[in-house]
């Protein structure tokens, strides 16, 4: 298996006898059919705006958690856990089979939102702020996926 971190934030460096660095953005791991994401936005209104996309490959079935964290400079936040199955057929669509939230939404601003929509054979990750108010987006995404049988 080989890594790659073009591209990827440094979020944390830790020193010990040897320099070791976590980055993190994405890691796909093609080999073991799993990926990790991180992706963040800011949004200013209340258009739903795209924080993440992800490829579902033919002839496979998919599984998302998702966690997302939001905050505006006005003190109101949120916090979401989805899990989300999608599958794809030959070059068809993708489709999202199931929807399940993971405990319960807390908003402060009920205008808010996430949402999950396909886009041909992509999966798009989606946050909904409100009309003047910056509202910064935090998403920690775990794909896993199986080629059908």
């Amino acid at each position: 298996m080989r890594l790659s971190t073009k591209g990827a934030r440094l979020i944390e460096r830790k020193s010990d006898e040897r320099d070791q660095f976590l980055v993190v953005n994405s890691l796909r791991d093609t080999a073991n059919a799993r990926g990790t994401y991180a992706a963040s936005l800011t949004t200013t209104d209340a258009t739903p705006s795209e924080i993440w996309r992800g490829t579902v490959n033919a002839d496979s079935s998919m599984v998302l958690r998702v966690t997302v964290a939001a905050q505006a400079l006005a003190a109101d936040f949120a916090g979401y856990d989805r899990r989300y199955v999608i599958s794809r057929t030959g070059s068809a669509n993708a489709v999202i089979q199931q929807t399940d939230t993971i405990g319960t939404d807390f908003e402060t601003a009920a205008a808010w939102d996430i949402g999950l929509s396909v886009s041909t054979g992509d999966v798009v990750l989606s946050v909904t702020g409100a009309a003047a108010t910056t509202v910064t987006w935090r998403a920690d995404i775990t794909a896993v996926w199986s080629p059908f049988e």
